[in-house]
């Protein structure tokens, strides 16, 4: 999902006059529908149609008797059947038989890997050093398989040691230091074109020295990345502080406004009294 996708349709006998290709797919309820023309006669209609504009392209060889449609940015809708139908002017309009290829677009579940050292530990394992080892370098290395291709983002609890991050890799740290490094996978998976879907696993690789032991302790942690209770509780009740804020300065400006009408009036009646007693 999110690749491409490249169809090949062969012709035999090879035509060596092709006027029209046209490529067609079956939907799920077993009707056709015409994707994309080629047209050497009238190169304007060549192209593809409507919803696949941007996404499809297509080119002929003609030596070969082949051609070729190319699916960019593929999503799960595009599994289908797809037809290619060939004419050639140089046998009266003989139409190919239609030229099946099935295409399926898969969308892979983020699998994610944490390796020291080229093995992989799960929960919390011990890993024997000996004394003559305990500055040896040490690389951690972060894999993910996905589809369509996620971001990889290494980050270190001390921020000072962000100059060990290499790619996918942290390198340079020592058995007996302890930090916390989490590796971020970020894809985004657009469903539609109105929503998308974004999905995060964090994995912590934390090296811990026992005391007085030649071992260190390794724990990968595997979750689904979620905001804490507290930002989300934050989140929602953003909205409630600043109604009552706007709500608040509503009210003491109104009352401003009948304090200086009050005032007025007062002061108009004390003018006319000091104009009875004159």
């Amino acid at each position: 999902m999110g690749e491409s996708i490249l169809m090949r349709c062969v012709a035999k006998p090879k035509f060596a006059g092709i006027s029209k290709v046209l490529w067609m797919r079956r939907e799920n309820d077993g009707t056709m529908r015409n994707i994309y023309l080629y047209n050497r006669e009238h190169p304007k209609a060549t192209g593809p149609y409507r919803q696949f504009i941007g996404r499809i392209n297509g080119w002929l060889k003609v030596e070969e008797g082949t051609y070729y449609l190319n699916l960019t940015r593929t999503v799960m809708s595009d599994t289908a059947e797809y037809y290619c139908i060939v004419t050639d002017d140089n046998y009266l309009d003989k139409i190919s038989p239609a030229k099946q290829l099935t295409v399926n677009v898969k969308h892979f579940n983020h699998s994610i890997r944490v390796n020291e050292s080229s093995e992989s530990f799960s929960g919390c394992e011990e890993v024997t050093l000996d004394s003559s080892r305990e500055d040896e370098e040490v690389k951690i290395t972060c894999s993910v398989t996905s589809s369509p291709k996620p971001h990889l983002r290494w980050s270190v609890a001390s921020g000072n040691h962000k100059d060990w991050v290499h790619g996918q890799s942290v390198e340079n740290c020592t058995a007996y230091s302890t930090h916390i490094y989490t590796c971020t996978s970020t894809t985004s998976l657009k469903m539609s074109a109105l929503t998308s879907k974004r999905t995060e696993i964090q994995c912590e690789a934390k090296y811990q020295t026992l005391p007085h032991t030649n071992k260190a302790c390794v724990t990968l942690v595997y979750e689904n990345f979620s905001p804490p209770s507290a930002l989300t509780s934050a989140i929602t009740q953003q909205p409630v502080i600043v109604g009552g804020v706007c709500v608040l300065i509503v009210v003491v400006v109104l009352l401003l406004i009948v304090l200086v009408i009050k005032l007025k009036r007062r002061k108009r009646r004390q003018g006319k009294q000091a104009d009875v007693i004159q």
